[in-house]
């Protein structure tokens, strides 16, 4: 008897051990592939909208099975799906509902809106040339420069919500900063300039009289975008001689001259394609304009 149950156990053994090399090889016997390589695509709402209907390339389907696999998914093709993140997924099972493979692959809903700072004093420059930047009140230190004084500011997105701005800054002297605030949803972008000076008169006369100096030079720049050279003009009845110098997006001096009243050409051959932040100062008073090279 008792022989013959161990008979009937490894009988028993060899049969669930077939079963699960069955099966295990099974569940191995289909791959998806995907036209696009890096896993995901990119898609924006429609206009005014917060989403859009979704079309995405069939994967091309590999089976070593001996027989045709059912294929399921989640979606549809034409599907309306709202902006963020959605995880297409594709399975393929045999008759008895067995797991053959699977793969997944993202759809990626992005509003086509950039989001816009608020607060008051805040003005959108050139959104011809530059849309998504913003210009932004002066902000005055009594003391030295301390970045844990400087304001914060959020903005609006379409589909996101509010966005907080995450700032950079860039020293143009010892006591003037130039601070970027940066407001990303995903797929745009947009940014904020506030000029800080530290050190500052704060009283109201004070404050006055530091924006009238700071309004007093006109400064524009043309072409933009350029390609070699341009022209800078600058206007000013409180002086004749500024000091330009040229910031790169990441704070990098790569170009200081002197330049005066009317127009001044100014040669960028030399700068590699990119924005850059171009800065007028003379005494008090002063200037900041973007431009692009392309």
């Amino acid at each position: 008897m008792i022989k013959f149950l161990l008979q009937v156990s490894s009988a028993m053994l060899f049969t669930l051990a077939s079963i699960i090399s069955t099966n295990m090889t099974a569940q191995d016997c289909v791959t998806f592939e995907f036209s696009n390589e890096t896993g995901e695509e990119t898609f924006f709402s429609d206009a005014d909208m917060c989403g859009t209907n979704v079309t995405w390339e069939e994967p091309n389907v590999l089976s070593t099975c001996g027989f045709t696999p059912n294929i399921v998914t989640n979606f549809v093709q034409g599907q309306y799906f709202e902006a963020g993140y959605h995880i297409l997924i594709y399975q393929a099972f045999d008759e008895n509902q067995v797991l053959l493979g699977q793969a997944e692959f993202y759809l990626d809903v992005f509003d086509n809106v950039p989001p816009v700072p608020q607060g008051e004093d805040i003005t959108q420059e050139d959104p011809i040339n530059f849309p998504g930047l913003f210009d932004g009140p002066d902000v005055l230190l009594a003391g030295d420069y301390d970045e844990t004084l400087l304001p914060s500011y959020i903005a609006l997105d379409n589909c996101a919500g509010e966005r907080n701005g995450v700032p950079e800054v860039i020293e143009l002297d010892a006591d003037t900063r130039l601070v970027t605030y940066t407001f990303n949803d995903r797929a745009n972008f947009s940014q904020l300039d506030i000029l800080v000076y530290s050190n500052a008169d704060v009283s109201s006369v004070g404050e006055s009289l530091l924006s009238n100096a700071q309004n007093n030079i006109g400064m524009s720049i043309f072409p933009n975008p350029m390609t070699d050279k341009a022209t800078v003009k600058l206007d000013s009845k409180l002086s004749n001689n500024y000091t330009v110098t040229i910031y790169s997006m990441t704070g990098k001096v790569v170009y200081t001259d002197v330049f005066v009243n009317g127009d001044n050409q100014l040669a960028v051959d030399f700068l590699s394609s990119g924005m850059y932040t171009i800065h007028a100062t003379s005494g008090a008073s002063s200037s900041i304009k973007r431009f692009i090279k392309n």
